[in-house]
């Protein structure tokens, strides 16, 4: 059977690993002179890098409050 409660830990490494990448993408582009919305190839994937973490985050949100649930309802205390 499978476990739901094993997806929440590898969702969370996601975001953590694709925001300060779209930060440091930012940066760059800013440093040669580009501003943050024009059309720029660094820029834009720095964007998506940003849209992708927030998906990742929201989604690690959700499995972990099944996880959560999960575990209340198998008899983990809560204190």
């Amino acid at each position: 059977m499978f476990n739901i409660a094993l997806v929440h830990p590898m969702l969370v490494h996601f975001p953590l690993a694709l925001m300060p990448l779209a930060v440091l993408g930012q940066l760059v582009s800013m440093v040669r002179g580009q501003t943050l919305f024009e059309r720029g190839c660094l820029a834009r994937a720095a964007i998506w890098l940003l849209v992708l973490a927030a998906m990742g985050a929201i989604l690690a949100a959700v499995f972990g409050d099944m996880a959560l649930d999960r575990a209340v309802a198998s008899g983990t205390s809560m204190a």
